[in-house]
């Protein structure tokens, strides 16, 4: 990777731009209150989420079998999703971002996810302002499908050469990536715990990418 050909940088979302426990510590919160759950449900609820990982999708039914909840899995599962939350980002985060704009950077988001819950996290982190294009990829164009990679490149008249990834989740945003012949690097610090292929470059905290632009 050349440095001084760097014109774009595509970010994921979640466990990337900010720490998504904070998200579903208040989902969670809210589902306790709003169903008059047990105060034991909250942290059960959060330890499955951070011991698993946003990859196992029946944290919700251990949550209910465990403990006994006389409760509609699907009402429960629709008010976690359509809570909106209260985020911000990390001043170093927003400072990195607002450098990285100045600098004529074109800054993109691809994020994988509910539409309606990734939306209330974009607008609440208030990311807006600093991407070029924002796209929550679902269905086949799914990461780790490179599809909106390959697409944002050639709307914005790139090159993949000319573009840094990164991202949290090798399988997932690091092959979409790769697969679109784009640099990656993975981020530590995010409930994903997977062996990464010799070769990728890891980081500690986000602003460290301006150290590779």
């Amino acid at each position: 990777m050349n440095k001084q050909k760097i014109k774009a940088v595509f970010y994921d979302l979640d466990n990337t731009l900010y720490p998504q426990v904070l998200d579903v510590q208040q989902r969670v919160r809210f589902c306790i209150k709003e169903f008059s759950l047990p105060k034991c449900v909250e942290e059960f609820w959060i330890t499955e989420w951070l011991d698993n990982g946003p990859k196992k999708t029946n944290i919700i039914d251990n949550v209910i079998d465990t403990f006994s909840l006389k409760i509609d899995k699907y009402l429960l599962l629709s008010a976690y999703r359509s809570y909106k939350t209260s985020l911000s980002l990390d001043k170093d985060v927003r400072n990195m971002l607002i450098d990285i704009k100045r600098r004529g950077i074109k800054q993109f988001l691809i994020t994988n996810g509910q539409p309606i819950v990734q939306l209330g996290k974009i607008n609440s982190l208030g990311l807006s302002e600093f991407f070029d294009n924002i796209s929550i990829a679902v269905g086949s164009h799914a990461k780790p499908c490179p599809h909106l990679f390959l697409e944002t490149i050639r709307n914005y008249g790139l090159e993949s050469e000319q573009c840094l990834s990164v991202g949290d989740w090798y399988e997932i945003d690091g092959v979409a990536s790769i697969d679109a012949g784009i640099y990656f690097l993975h981020i530590e610090g995010g409930p994903i715990k997977e062996n990464l292929p010799s070769g990728v470059r890891s980081i500690i905290k986000l602003p460290y990418i301006e150290d590779f632009l």
